[in-house]
């Protein structure tokens, strides 16, 4: 686990880059989850992992930095989207935190093990990937060089917003300088990409900043405004 000071002048340089990664096209991607009459409107946990399945690219991993998952367990969470992806005979397990702040991986056959010890730990290409609120800052997991992830929106920081997609979407970390890791080994901008997905209260928050008019798209650079 790696904790970041985004109070050093090397995070702000960092977190300015990771903004400029944002703004390529490919995660120019954004769902409001409670648009009224939209197919992708979310009552439910189960709700945002059916609507994830519906997106393409596919996505393997959802940053709940807005703490919008909260009818589930994460271990409930990680066994419904594992159900979900029952015909993807590639996807192998689900990790995530238990209760008592363990990273974990839920296997096919039902099994929990340790993160630390389980054989997929090497291989997250074949995983699901599930980080709640609490823990989209301070986990350094090497993801795959192509992932795509869910970000969720919330009552939040842009601070906050951009530490957890600057911790996540990384395929290693130089174990010595977090900055010349970041800076060395980011696959944001790179292969990896995000879309975001917001409630309706924060839907009209970006757009009253960024004074859009009614029926205008939001895009990443709205987000990143708000």
């Amino acid at each position: 686990i790696t904790q970041l000071d985004s109070s050093l002048p090397e995070q702000r340089s960092t977190d300015a880059l990771v903004l400029l990664h944002l703004l390529r096209p490919e995660n120019n991607s954004y769902v409001c989850t409670q648009e009224s009459d939209s197919a992708d409107y979310c009552h439910s946990t189960s709700d945002y992992l059916r609507l994830l399945e519906r997106r393409a690219p596919d996505i393997r991993i959802l940053l709940d930095v807005g703490a919008q998952m909260l009818d589930m367990r994460n271990d409930e969470l990680a066994r419904y989207w594992l159900e979900l992806k029952s015909t993807d005979t590639e996807i192998e397990g689900a990790v995530f935190f238990t209760e008592e702040d363990d990273l974990a991986v839920l296997t096919r056959d039902g099994k929990i093990q340790s993160f630390t010890s389980s054989p997929l730990r090497q291989q997250l290409n074949k995983c699901l990937v599930y980080l709640d609120d609490a823990h989209t800052r301070g986990t350094d997991l090497q993801l795959p060089p192509r992932a795509r992830a869910a970000v969720t929106l919330g009552p939040t920081t842009k601070d906050r917003l951009v530490q957890g997609i600057l911790l996540h979407l990384l395929s290693e970390r130089d174990a010595e300088t977090p900055t010349a890791g970041c800076m060395r080994m980011r696959k944001l901008g790179a292969g990896q990409s995000v879309m975001f997905l917001a409630p309706a209260d924060i839907d009209r928050k970006i757009r009253d900043a960024a004074m859009l008019k009614p029926g205008a798209g939001v895009e990443t650079s709205h987000i990143l405004l708000w």
